[in-house]
């Protein structure tokens, strides 16, 4: 995904358009995404890459403190 998000030939309204296609919520704390929850036709597409190693997806442990609210979007 990250490759196709930085390609010269995709445009903002295009990355907006995918990540209303894709997620029900994004949570953003500044300039991190702190979580996110995909459409459920999309759920099995992120737990399978969740569950195999080999799929480049490494889950970063959130540094926010409960009392934090993200900005979701």
């Amino acid at each position: 995904m990250p490759i196709l998000w930085s390609h010269t030939g995709v445009n903002d309204e295009q990355r907006e358009s995918f990540l209303r296609e894709v997620f029900t919520q994004i949570a953003i704390d500044g300039k991190r995404i702190t979580s996110i929850e995909p459409k459920s036709n999309y759920a099995p597409l992120f737990a399978t890459m969740r569950l195999n190693p080999k799929s480049g997806y490494s889950e970063v442990e959130s540094t926010r403190s409960p009392a934090e609210k993200p900005i979701c979007y």
